[in-house]
């Protein structure tokens, strides 16, 4: 490629092989503009809340005390909430999509659900969901189910009913499940 070749897009236009590392770092990444500190070890989930308010992250762990999740002010980068429950690394975190409750998986082989419009109380456990590592949740768009899966080769459906949440379908593959979701709006099927 030739040195007149300005924006990041145009140099890796102009590759005529797979870009090596140096390019890669000099032409792809963001810059950082902020940094989460707290957690002990290296991070193994980070979301935000759907109105950008909050940020809940996590860390690796092998004990308790390493297995919080942190809440953080989107708009001030102060910590807010510590959350604890988890024994084992917390594997993914989920906002509902009305923003009400934090939904934390993790090796435990449980979930806990966070009220968020209550300072991040818990609302609800179920500390052995699955019989093998829950790697993955997902709340549907309109906030009433979320979905756990596991390595336990098991997907779980669980129903929101207030402070109640029971399971209501187990879906059973040859497989460990180890990510879903569920579609951001209802599809009809007509």
């Amino acid at each position: 490629y030739t040195t007149a070749i300005s924006t990041p897009s145009a140099i890796l236009d102009a590759l005529q092989e797979p870009p090596v590392e140096t390019h890669l770092l000099q032409n792809t990444l963001w810059p950082e503009i902020n940094k989460l500190y707290g957690h002990g070890f290296e991070l193994q989930s980070v979301t935000t809340s759907p109105s950008g308010k909050y940020i809940a992250s996590c860390s690796r762990a092998t004990k308790a005390e390493h297995a919080v999740i942190r809440i953080w002010n989107a708009m001030s980068w102060k910590q807010v909430a510590e959350l604890k429950g988890h024994t084992l690394t917390v594997t993914r975190l989920r906002f509902s999509p009305d923003e009400k409750v934090l939904v934390s998986v993790g090796r435990d082989r449980g979930w806990w659900c966070w009220d968020v419009q209550d300072e991040f109380k818990v609302v609800k456990c179920c500390e052995k969901a699955h019989s093998r590592i829950v790697w993955d949740v997902s709340i549907t768009h309109d906030s009433r189910f979320f979905a756990t899966g596991s390595r336990d080769k098991s997907i779980k459906v669980w129903v929101v009913e207030g402070e109640s949440i029971q399971p209501i379908c187990v879906n059973k593959f040859e497989d460990s499940v180890t990510t879903l979701d569920f579609a951001p709006r209802f599809i009809n099927a007509d």
